[in-house]
């Protein structure tokens, strides 16, 4: 066990907490792996702290990202103003060649956003509370949760991290026919109308992982997903699901129980009446949990669900208190469900096949971050890659996220999440083609925000061939938006 904390730990910890001398353990919020000494803890927190304070020198809007070591890195996520978590990680358990750093800090931004979607900033509840007592008992079982994912290993989260295509950058979008659309907005204009607009503020609509309608902006879009695909999704919500899950999560962690809004794989089910309810009968099944976008602005969530088809309804606090919960419960769904019948049953019909994306001889990974939507081959035909072939991939992304990350992930986002979905027209486009010794392309386009990573095995040993290759991918798939001028 080193002096600096145990070589695979993850924690939160608040930089701006005044403590004594020697007591500096006790600015962490949450640790884990728990039972941890005063000194091991402080060895951690101490280190994460030097390193971020010494880089500001250098970088003060972008601190310490990532610090590699012999044996292990450690990945550094900045939650909220002095907020930081903090994930240390052997290379054994996630060997750099395999997981990226940015598929890393992907990870701990995702565990950031989808708590603060459940309670709120952190900042606020210390403001309110000093002690942080009131705080700690959120965040401890929020992060013991992802704390057991990560020791599940490959099985886990790791384990789809290590898939340089697996598409967590954003939400997959199905692209549907004119008449479709209209159907499907005809429902959200429904709900949104409703109690003379003053109930249903917002809306997002799915069809079994995949995103139909959203009148959130891109960010608090993916997020609302995240959080709707691990907990609120059919494949979770169903009872025979929820009770395998249930057994799963118990022999992984004995995590003590959570405050507010359950958050786990199984916490949630199908009630009789279409609307996904708490499974633990200790919650109230009518309750509408507060939920917080990314402004700071909070609704009540309430959560339809027919069939394949998922509604994730944000509902004025007010209006809520002033009704009779089941009530309007009943309400919204006799509005609703005969049109959710006919466009499950539209959507059933062209998009039922598990490999709906699946594109014969290409493995891809497509991303449009104005919109942060996503389109990627499926999971099953991205694993018959070669572990080279990843590996290069791994590689040229790393390469691309070291060299551009802050107009990627930072600048870039957060100008088209708050200034409209029109990219900037004089933004720089480019291509990436790798080829690897053993037959294999990785080939990267970017233009005007999209971005399109493919990997090509035995697909010829010239540049034209690939070319001819891409240029035959991008007109038959992506409309031509990546074609080479």
């Amino acid at each position: 066990m080193s002096q600096h904390g145990p070589k695979f730990s993850l924690f939160v910890f608040d930089k701006a907490q005044i403590v004594r001398e020697g007591e500096e353990e006790k600015k962490a919020l949450c640790f884990f792996p728990e039972g941890m000494s005063a000194n091991q803890i402080k060895g951690a927190v101490g280190l994460a702290e030097g390193l971020i304070t010494f880089t500001a020198v250098f970088s003060p809007k972008s601190p310490c990202e990532v610090m590699h070591a012999e044996h292990h890195r450690q990945v550094f996520y900045q939650c909220e103003q002095d907020l930081w978590s903090v994930l240390v990680i052997p290379h054994e358990v996630a060997n750099p060649s395999e997981v990226r750093d940015g598929a890393l800090q992907l990870l701990l931004k995702e565990a950031y956003d989808v708590y603060h979607l459940l309670h709120g900033s952190m900042r606020y509840a210390l403001q309110q509370e000093a002690s942080g007592v009131r705080l700690r008992q959120m965040v401890v079982p929020y992060y013991s949760d992802l704390w057991s994912r990560l020791l599940t290993g490959r099985k886990g989260d790791l384990g789809v991290l290590a898939n340089g295509l697996c598409g967590r950058e954003g939400t997959p979008l199905l692209p549907l026919a004119r008449s479709t659309t209209l159907l499907a907005q005809s429902i959200v204009n429904l709900l949104q109308s409703s109690y003379g607009g003053k109930a249903v503020r917002h809306s997002m609509m799915l069809y079994d992982h995949q995103l139909v309608s959203s009148g959130l902006f891109p960010e608090d879009t993916v997020v609302l997903y995240r959080f709707a695909l691990r907990c609120l999704v059919p494949s979770v919500t169903s009872a025979t699901a929820a009770s395998i899950i249930r057994s799963r999560i118990a022999r992984v962690t004995n995590s003590a129980p959570s405050a507010g809004t359950p958050f786990r794989q199984g916490d949630w089910k199908l009630g009789g009446d279409m609307y996904v309810v708490p499974a633990d009968g200790a919650y109230n099944s009518y309750a509408m949990p507060l939920v917080y976008l990314q402004d700071g602005t909070s609704y009540r969530l309430l959560t339809y669900q027919q069939e394949a088809i998922t509604i994730l309804m944000l509902l004025d606090n007010e209006t809520v208190q002033m009704h009779q919960a089941a009530l309007l419960r009943k309400q919204l769904a006799t509005l609703i469900a005969s049109r959710v019948h006919t466009l499950e049953a539209t959507l059933s019909e062209h998009f039922s096949s598990a490999n709906r994306w699946h594109v014969p001889g290409y493995r891809y990974l497509f991303i449009d971050w104005p919109f942060r939507t996503v389109r990627f081959s499926p999971e099953n035909k991205a694993s018959t890659l070669s572990k080279e072939s990843f590996a290069l991939l791994n590689a040229v992304r790393t390469d691309v996220e070291e060299r551009a990350n802050h107009e990627l992930h930072v600048g870039r986002a957060d100008k088209y999440v708050r200034g409209g979905a029109a990219s900037d027209k004089h933004e720089s486009e480019w291509e990436i083609c790798v080829r690897a010794n053993h037959d294999a392309w990785v080939v990267v386009r970017r233009c005007r925000g999209r971005e399109l990573y493919v990997v090509l095995e035995k697909a010829g040993e010239t540049l034209m061939e690939v070319q001819d290759l891409m240029q035959r991918f991008s007109e038959n798939s992506f409309s031509g938006i990546f074609d080479a001028e």
